[in-house]
């Protein structure tokens, strides 16, 4: 694959990722069922919190290996699917 390829491949997976993120930023800020303020600190408190709030999470698919360094795990929410990338500290 040569490095253009390799770069597009790149800007397109993390493109995905940011929407990603915007996804469950914006259903976490705009949801008024109270669920911005709860704690969520690894990817079972998002499924869980996005549960509660009415949202449809498919099977998770634990990946294991992506673009990142982190454990990502795939998630379908009403359709759309998005990787959730965790770590064990703040500093990985």
């Amino acid at each position: 694959m040569n490095t253009f390829k390799r770069l597009w491949l790149i800007g397109i997976i993390a493109l995905i990722i940011v929407l990603g993120l915007g996804l469950i930023g914006n259903i976490i800020s705009t949801n008024t069922t109270g669920i911005a303020s709860t704690k969520i600190q690894n990817t079972k408190d998002i499924i869980s919190t996005l549960e509660k709030a009415g949202y449809t999470i498919k099977p998770i698919q634990d990946t294991g290996e992506g673009l990142l360094t982190g454990d990502l795990t795939t998630i379908n929410i009403d359709g759309d699917t998005i990787g959730v990338y965790e770590y064990k500290n703040n500093q990985e």
